[in-house]
């Protein structure tokens, strides 16, 4: 619900689902520490979702000054949600030009994946696109930081490689599971580079995996002009 707002610019309403879910995943917290329950516990559902949806409004508002930013998780060990947060923290920070913390969150998210395959290891979970999920968002990262200048050759270059590989990701109903779709991201550097016809394919592929996101839709509007 809360993407589906977005996708309608109804910020607003993003953020009342949104605060919901960070209010049970407060709750949800409380209850497993009152409970005595390890890490590994599975049951943290509302904590993941509370990071996921984070990260969409952040990503599809392109609020990255607003209060939420500053928004942190409740006490616990989740290291899948960690990485999400991290993850989101690192793009907000390089979209705010803050290089530094940029590298400081990816560093951290590079922790957060040993801790997360750890985990999935220890629950003997065999499901090879979470993990390539996790692997596919730091490398994002690592990419898009791989220079000072985001338009080197070396930054283009890598997204590319990343780009390739979540394309072989099994499509999924629902939101992208890689938050910030690597095309989406290319598409809006080619944009900024003034290489709009490449920014029109990124865009393309983008939108054939995700019909009507509206930051690709924006984005193919604006390489065609």
């Amino acid at each position: 619900l809360e993407y589906g707002y977005l996708q309608l610019g109804r910020v607003s309403d993003a953020r009342r689902v949104l605060e919901g879910c960070r209010q049970q995943a407060q709750r949800e917290a409380a209850d497993l520490a009152a409970k005595g329950k390890t890490p590994g516990d599975p049951d943290t559902r509302s904590i993941d979702s509370y990071a996921q949806m984070r990260a969409h409004f952040l990503i599809n508002s392109e609020l990255w000054q607003d209060e939420i930013v500053h928004w942190t998780l409740p006490a616990g060990e989740f290291p899948s949600a960690r990485l999400t947060f991290d993850y989101t923290d690192a793009l907000a920070a390089y979209k705010t030009s803050q290089s530094s913390r940029a590298r400081e969150a990816l560093s951290r998210m590079e922790a957060d994946a040993k801790v997360a395959i750890a985990r999935l290891d220890q629950r003997k979970v065999d499901q090879p696109s979470e993990r390539g999920d996790i692997a596919l968002l730091v490398d994002q990262l690592r990419a898009l930081l791989s220079s000072p200048k985001p338009d080197a050759p070396q930054t283009i270059s890598a997204l590319q490689s990343v780009a390739a590989r979540e394309h072989a990701l099994p499509l999924e109903f629902g939101p992208p599971s890689i938050y910030k779709p690597t095309e989406e991201l290319l598409g809006e550097l080619y944009l900024q580079m003034g290489r709009p016809a490449e920014a029109r394919k990124a865009f393309e592929t983008d939108l054939a995996r995700a019909p009507g996101r509206r930051l690709g839709v924006r984005g193919l509007t604006h390489g065609e002009q």
